[in-house]
């Protein structure tokens, strides 16, 4: 869905729930996590950043918030596409939003402007994480399309 839809807040409502029911959760924006695998290949990064892809591999359950946010270079795209491949196989459960769309799933690729005046490309889910990433992300998750409705963070000013 477009900006300002409420994706992040269902996101975590949702989260809330699995985790008051017992469940483990780790929140992590696609950009940060990206930032923070690359910077763990550095012997030079902290802890937190050496870790991240082994927290993101074992989280039981995982919430990553704007997938696709950034266009992914070829390290990136691999990286999402094992983190996707290691919790299918391993029955994990993942919580994604994302603005990008797919028409191959019946869901119009959006551009020119939003309800919120923002200009966007129109970019698909498997040209930004690959078509390998997005096979698996759709058969492990269930989409929820959501309304085209003006950015509530503009209708707040």
């Amino acid at each position: 869905g477009n900006p300002g839809t409420g994706k992040t807040h269902l996101a975590v409502a949702a989260m809330k729930v699995l985790m008051g029911r017992g469940f483990n959760g780790l929140f992590y924006d696609y950009q940060t996590l990206l930032e923070h695998i690359q910077r763990g290949w550095d012997q030079a990064s902290g802890s937190e950043e050496r870790r991240a892809y082994q927290n993101v591999l074992d989280a039981e359950v995982l919430l990553l918030d704007d997938l696709g946010a950034r266009r992914a270079l070829e390290w990136a795209e691999d990286a999402i596409a094992a983190i996707i491949t290691h919790r299918y196989n391993h029955r994990k459960p993942l919580i994604a939003t994302s603005n990008l769309s797919d028409p191959a799933a019946g869901h119009e690729v959006m551009s020119g402007q939003t309800p919120g005046g923002f200009a966007r490309p129109g970019k698909t889910i498997s040209e930004v994480i690959g078509e390998r990433a997005r096979s698996r992300l759709f058969e492990m998750c269930r989409v929820v399309k959501m309304p085209t409705v003006e950015d509530y963070r503009l209708r707040r000013r």
